[in-house]
């Protein structure tokens, strides 16, 4: 029976190491970084019970130059602070409150950029999450009543919470086009009989109206995770966990599908001229070693550079964000982050833990 492949997240669920920079509390934090437009970048760490499950997830702040920690979110055990993503304006940010006894609903909150001035935003009995905050007022989430998802929208008070578009098929993180109006989707579902193809859609959605635009539909054999241009115009459709499958990017003007070559984990740059990536190498004798390098390429798939070169069995890179100028990376290595200079390909250490989209707040 085929399955959906796990969520992209190569460092989820990580533990907090060693050597780790000083957390402060929220209070020993409002006189250090008073101003919301310091650059500033979340991140989560986990612990974790003895049988492995997840005990607590808490999501942090600091500056990319590293430092001092702002811790945001309380470290309870067996409730977790999911996501994190920022207000237009630097000085808040949504996340999801999520308890294990009771993980089929959970809650959306906003807090100020130092852990003050806690408000929930959501109400209902569902799980709210995936949320992404827009270049307005808006936040955009993903609703789950039990088997069926809806695109939704809040505003970051809290007012005019509703749900946009419901399916019973998945639905991924929904995406924000720059000017605020429009939001791009993928649902996916499989078909029918015992070796079911898998079908994709890409949406474009009216954030006001909830109008649907089908951007492409495909089939493929296997299912895929589809990344999204800034500007919505192209995508590309990936396999986290068959590495050496080729990374296919979508045109939706003209429906073509081109071949970018092997990867996972695909990231466009803030502007969709650049496309940051991982790579897995098989080695060879005597130790075959397995490591996972970091690359860049221009958008249609030509210029293809490796930045990272610590060719070491288990080594793994993964992009979380890009700069706003496309001059550095905000990279995962086996739990630690790092900002890479494009360049130079020198990278500066910033703290254990794991980033996402939009972690990276820039001026």
């Amino acid at each position: 029976m085929k399955k959906r492949p796990l969520a992209p997240c190569l460092f989820a669920c990580l533990l907090a190491t060693l050597a780790a920079p000083p957390i402060a509390s929220a209070a020993d934090q409002a006189d250090v970084l008073p101003q919301a437009t310091t650059a500033s970048i979340l991140f989560s760490r986990s612990t974790s019970w003895p049988d492995d499950t997840l005990r607590t997830a808490t999501i942090y702040r600091i500056r990319p130059s590293g430092g001092l920690i702002t811790q945001l979110t309380p470290k309870t055990d067996d409730i977790y602070y999911l996501g994190g993503s920022w207000s237009p304006s630097g000085s808040s940010i949504v996340y999801e409150k999520l308890k294990l006894a009771t993980s089929d609903r959970s809650q959306l909150f906003t807090i100020d950029r130092n852990g003050g001035s806690l408000h929930r935003i959501t109400s209902g009995l569902a799980r709210h999450g995936s949320a992404v905050w827009g270049p307005g007022a808006k936040i955009a989430f993903i609703t789950q009543y039990g088997s069926q998802s809806c695109l939704s929208t809040v505003r970051g008070d809290g007012t005019n919470q509703r749900d946009l578009y419901c399916t019973l098929r998945e639905m991924a993180t929904p995406q924000w086009s720059a000017n605020g109006k429009n939001l791009f989707l993928h649902v996916d579902y499989f078909g029918s009989g015992l070796d079911p193809q898998w079908h994709s859609r890409a949406y474009r959605v009216n954030a006001s109206t909830g109008a649907l635009t089908l951007l492409t539909a495909q089939t493929m054999d296997d299912p895929r995770y589809l990344e999204f241009a800034p500007d919505g115009s192209r995508g590309i459709y990936y396999d986290l966990n068959e590495t050496t499958t080729s990374m296919m990017q979508i045109d939706f003007a003209s429906d073509t599908l081109t071949s970018l070559g092997d990867g996972f984990l695909p990231r466009y740059s803030k502007d969709g001229s650049q496309i940051a990536f991982s790579r897995t190498t098989y080695g060879g004798a005597p130790d075959f070693p397995v490591y996972t390098m970091l690359y860049t390429m221009h958008a249609d798939g030509s210029f293809v550079v490796e930045r990272t070169h610590d060719h070491l069995d288990g080594v793994q890179y993964a992009v979380d964000d890009w700069s706003k100028d496309g001059s550095r990376i905000l990279v995962g290595r086996n739990g630690s982050l790092r900002i890479l200079d494009v360049a130079t390909e020198s990278q500066t250490p910033v703290t254990n833990g794991y980033a996402g989209r939009g972690a990276w707040y820039q001026h």
